[in-house]
């Protein structure tokens, strides 16, 4: 038998958001608008959950609340009001003994997480009230036992209980006294260890002094080894050396177990079910899509339905004259653009635009930088795209992967939307534990951004070769492939992709992590042309096609993250940097892209990227010549590895200020480190 909700309010608009929240949760949803007509319902119907209203006209929403709980006291009752008081919140909780008190507007994770606790804690509490029957029962035989033979047990039995009208309630607290009382009753007849009598403020006080007696002799515990403590991981103390310079944030040495998460997986999936859903894409995009499927279809036919939307029209006509497409003079008409681009790769680029203008319209510019954020997918997308040609796959193949990129972190606002300020919570504790995003969400809502996108585009009937990718995106080489794809190498490209972008900081999602490259590049065989090829020419080509796909009426928001960055940096990032595979390094990425704009000068920073325990005296070497070369003598050192352990040869290291950091690592980290090598007391001068 389904559970039934009441929603009892006089706004109208209010009843059906929470019904169409919770329309696929399997509840029958019930609303009134006043008290009168609920308590009219009640009396036809039982109800399983109530949630009321405080201001109405007529009675209040505690006043009726007050009333169910006197007639119907199984009902699990919750306060919905939108000007809170101490005074209407303590007598919510001390007169109505209400379940939860939510304040108006109601987070919709909030609301639709109570509702299910609060029917496993009306499930709950059924199962106490059969447990002290089932107790009271075996207590009433016993005694009769013992009546009718008092010689098989000496024992000193407490007064019979007195009769009640309601033996087992339905309050927390009449539980507990029923529970309390029934133990007292069969204490007597069962030997319990002498630990579980032992109450924390000494011997029970609502036990009969006849009962104190210990007229059993006590079962005897055996003793508990003790509890041996793991070793902590290896970022939760970061190995600390002579000349290592001081965290300047307690925060990065805190692990990220100590997170509470916000729901469970099922329930941050049944929010997603219930809390968003694809409004219908510009009928245009879905002619489109129709048209391209006939492998005859004429250029002329696809090019009358783009011109049905001059937005769409717009963007294809920027598309084909920019600098991705253009092979020629400027095209000034749909048709030739369209064969420009060509009926296979238009049919992508429509359902980008669509896509693009779809998560556009959402309310996610709270939490995110949208313009930032279109600018890291459509790198991504570019990113991944010339992997695919690099890779042989075929021209169908390459849009897809562009699609993949263009919207592999659409779970962020989806999150956005749905959660709203919870989500803004998840990024400033990833900002400020300086933690991946990915493993913050995992751990706060259970669910990451990328297997949100995944469920979601899934419903969406997106195709299984674009979800893949999206899904793993964010997982370290080996995870992907321990995961449950037929072909992890196909979700490689994305993955490579979304770390370059990171890397050459084209914008950022909100993830602001620095990610290793080395081991996707190693896999999937790429070139070392292919990194410079990418260092050179992405930039200009997504620079090109955010002001072709997006539209933003404040242009002032449309800073580049690269400047943002910078501007964090006390004195003028300088490095000096070394590492094993320096043309397939993301730290040597973005070290070149975080200085091509500044003016050449001697380096104020070492930047040294070690790998294994065997690269120390290769690197040592090596490091000790750059310096030599570049005129700098003992410069402050930001040694980069796996665990946050490796460093130079310890002789090299003696009288050298420097800072081991893990990596991954975020921005955040590195920009602290460098502040607090280069120029150590500015905080105190400022």
């Amino acid at each position: 038998m389904s559970k039934r909700v009441l929603f009892v309010d006089d706004e109208p608009n209010i009843t059906s958001a929470m019904k169409h929240l919770l329309r696929k949760e399997r509840y029958d949803i019930l609303s009134a608008a006043s008290a009168g007509e609920a308590m009219a319902m009640l009396e036809k119907q039982p109800v399983d959950v109530i949630v009321s209203d405080e201001r109405m006209p007529g009675m209040s929403g505690s006043e009726f609340l007050m009333q169910v709980k006197q007639k119907y006291p199984e009902t699990i009752l919750m306060l919905l009001t939108g000007q809170a008081s101490s005074e209407v919140a303590m007598r919510a909780v001390n007169e109505v003994e209400v379940y939860r008190f939510l304040n108006k507007p109601c987070n919709g994770l909030d609301l639709l997480i109570n509702i299910r606790r609060a029917l496993q804690y009306q499930e709950l509490l059924k199962q106490v009230q059969r447990l002290l029957q089932v107790s009271a029962e075996k207590t009433r035989l016993l005694r009769e036992i013992h009546d009718r033979h008092p010689d098989i047990l000496k024992t000193c039995l407490p007064p019979p209980p007195e009769s009640k009208e309601d033996p087992f309630p339905h309050s927390t607290a009449g539980l507990l006294k029923a529970m309390d009382c029934e133990l007292d009753q069969s204490r007597p007849f069962v030997s319990f260890p002498a630990a579980f009598w032992d109450f924390p403020s000494g011997e029970n006080p609502s036990r009969p002094e006849s009962i104190q007696e210990k007229t059993f002799s006590p079962v005897t515990e055996p003793e508990v080894p003790p509890v041996r403590q793991s070793s902590p991981e290896p970022f939760t103390n970061p190995v600390r050396q002579k000349n290592a310079c001081p965290s300047d944030s307690s925060t990065s040495a805190k692990t990220i177990k100590d997170i509470r998460p916000f729901a469970s997986r099922s329930e941050m999936y049944a929010l997603l079910d219930a809390g968003w859903e694809l409004k219908g894409m510009s009928s245009t995009v879905a002619q489109v899509l129709k048209i391209t499927q006939n492998p005859r279809c004429s250029i002329e036919s696809v090019a009358n339905v783009i011109k049905q939307d001059h937005t769409i029209s717009l963007k294809i006509l920027k598309l084909a004259n920019s600098t991705v497409y253009s092979r020629g003079e400027p095209l000034e008409t749909i048709s030739k653009a369209v064969m420009r681009i060509g009926l296979a790769q238009i049919r992508q680029m429509v359902l980008n635009i669509g896509a693009v203008d779809q998560f556009s319209q959402m309310e996610a510019g709270r939490q995110i930088n949208l313009p930032q954020f279109w600018e890291h997918s459509i790198a991504v997308g570019f990113i991944a795209a010339e992997l695919a040609r690099c890779l042989g796959r075929k021209e169908l193949q390459i849009e897809a992967a562009f699609t993949a990129g263009l919207l592999h972190d659409v779970g962020q606002l989806i999150y956005a939307e749905v959660l709203g300020d919870r989500y803004g919570e998840v990024l400033k504790t990833a900002e400020q534990r300086q933690l991946p995003l990915e493993q913050v969400e995992s751990q706060m809502l259970e669910v990451n951004h990328a297997e949100a996108a995944e469920h979601i585009l899934r419903a969406w009937n997106f195709p299984a070769e674009l979800l893949h990718p999206i899904a793993h995106h964010s997982l370290s080489l080996e995870d992907i492939r321990k995961g449950t794809s037929l072909s992890p190498e196909d979700d490689f490209p994305l993955a490579l992709a979304n770390r370059l972008a990171q890397a050459l900081l084209l914008g950022t999602s909100g993830n602001r992590t620095l990610y290793p490259t080395e081991d996707f590049a190693h896999a999937l065989q790429v070139q070392p042309e292919f990194f410079q090829w990418v260092e050179e020419k992405i930039p200009v080509q997504t620079d090109d096609m955010k002001l072709t796909m997006l539209c933003f009426s404040k242009q002032d928001l449309w800073t580049r993250w690269a400047e943002d960055l910078a501007a964090r940096f006390h004195e003028p990032f300088r490095p000096l940097y070394l590492g094993p595979q320096p043309e397939r390094d993301a730290l040597r990425i973005f070290c070149r892209r975080l200085t091509q704009y500044q003016e050449p000068d001697s380096p104020n920073i070492g930047i040294l990227h070690i790998h294994t325990e065997r690269q120390r005296e290769a690197l040592t070497l090596q490091y000790k010549n750059l310096e030599i070369e570049a005129g700098s003598v003992r410069l402050p050192l930001m040694i980069f590895s796996p665990r946050a352990d490796l460093m130079l040869e310890e002789s090299f290291m003696q009288n050298r200020t420097y800072r081991l950091l893990p990596f991954p690592v975020s921005f955040t980290a590195i920009v602290n480190a460098f502040n607090s090598l280069v120029r150590p007391c500015v905080s105190a001068d400022a």
